[in-house]
This record gives C-alpha cells, sequence and structure tokens, in this order.
C-alpha cells in the first residue's frame, strides 16, 4: 500500500457499556484488551459527557496521485452529535489532505426533520468549503456531525525511510435518545481495506 490511494482501517462501535470494554474494566471481551490501552484514553479525553454511543476509526491513508478527494461523507439516519479529528501522523512533506467541512442548513439552521442524507445530499449545490482544515500531526479538529465533509487526496513524496501514510484517529459520538438506545451496539470490531 504504498502510495497507491488506497486506506486501510480499524472500526469500532461501541454504547456505554461498550466502553466499559474500552476502558479494559470488565472480562466480557478479552479480544477487547488489546484496544484498550491505546484507544480507551483517546475516547476519554474527547469524550462528551451526554454520549451514550459512540464509532472510533483509525485510519491510514495512502497518498494518491491519481483521486481527486475522498466521497462526500453525510450524516446517516442519526447524525453524530459531534465529530473529532486526531491526525497522529502526518507525512512531512505531505500536499493536499484538507478536510472540508460543510454546515447542513436545510432552513432553520439545522438538519430538518423528515429530511434524509440522500435528499439533503442533493440539495447540496455550492462548493464545498466553508472550511478546509489543513492536517497537521498531533492537531485535533472537532465539528458538528451533522456537517458533510470529506477529505482532498493527498501526495507524499517517497523519500527513502519516509511513509507516504497520513494516520488519523476519528470519534464520532452520538446522543441516542432512550427510546433507541436498545438499537446501539455494545460492541463491535471490524477491519476493511478500500483500494483505488
Amino acid at each position: 500500500m504504498h502510495g497507491d490511494g488506497s486506506a486501510r482501517g480499524l472500526v469500532l462501535k461501541f454504547n456505554s457499556e461498550g466502553r466499559e470494554i474500552l476502558r479494559g474494566r470488565t472480562d466480557a471481551n478479552p479480544a477487547a484488551a488489546q484496544w484498550a490501552a491505546c484507544l480507551g484514553p483517546v475516547v476519554d479525553s474527547f469524550a462528551d459527557p451526554l454520549a451514550n454511543a459512540w464509532v472510533l476509526s483509525v485510519l491510514e491513508c495512502q497518498s494518491s496521485p491519481r483521486r481527486s478527494r475522498v466521497g462526500l461523507l453525510s450524516p446517516d439516519a442519526h447524525a453524530a452529535h459531534s465529530t473529532h479529528v486526531l491526525y497522529v501522523r502526518v507525512p512531512a512533506a505531505m500536499a493536499g489532505g484538507q478536510l472540508e467541512l460543510r454546515r447542513v442548513d436545510l432552513g432553520g439552521g439545522d438538519v430538518a426533520k423528515g429530511i434524509t442524507s440522500a435528499e439533503a445530499m442533493r440539495r447540496v449545490e455550492a462548493p464545498l468549503e466553508e472550511a478546509a482544515v489543513a492536517p497537521r500531526e498531533g492537531d485535533v479538529v472537532v465539528f458538528r456531525g451533522d456537517a458533510f465533509h470529506r477529505v482532498r487526496r493527498h501526495t507524499s513524496p517517497a523519500a527513502a525511510g519516509t511513509t507516504t501514510s497520513r494516520i488519523s484517529v476519528v470519534l464520532e459520538q452520538y446522543r441516542i435518545p432512550a427510546s433507541r438506545y436498545n438499537r446501539t451496539l455494545r460492541w463491535e470490531r471490524s477491519s476493511y481495506v478500500r483500494r483505488v
């Protein structure tokens, strides 16, 4: 995966009970212990005290001279309250890779009730650049969970002994109503590799 635009990642989905697994406070899921030591403190440092469900992603994205950007992402059926992005590794000579954000405003300032993500996507016609944040190693970017967002492609020269990949940790935080909490996942771990 050197400079081919591919991405791979680990995705953890969990609710309040699952967070205890991530903190290493329960033996209910011994396989989760390997993630507790490094990812538990990340969640604890960014945690919204009113959140009760999370999606934590660790992403490694390779340099890509071919793609213009990672696709536009929008909130699903239940939008995250907030999203945190921690840039763990950013290649020194990286060009591009900015996080583009656009506020969802369908009237009234917030996501209108009864409008699906697909409908909202069709209404976004202006260029997606209300904010463009350049990644810097160690920085944390926080944005509203209902914002449309995408990442511009990045390129990095492959010098000997250097890496062309960018690593980030993304924490989506959800405030799920009590009436829907039973639909949340206690704990789920998955991984993926996406090639361009």
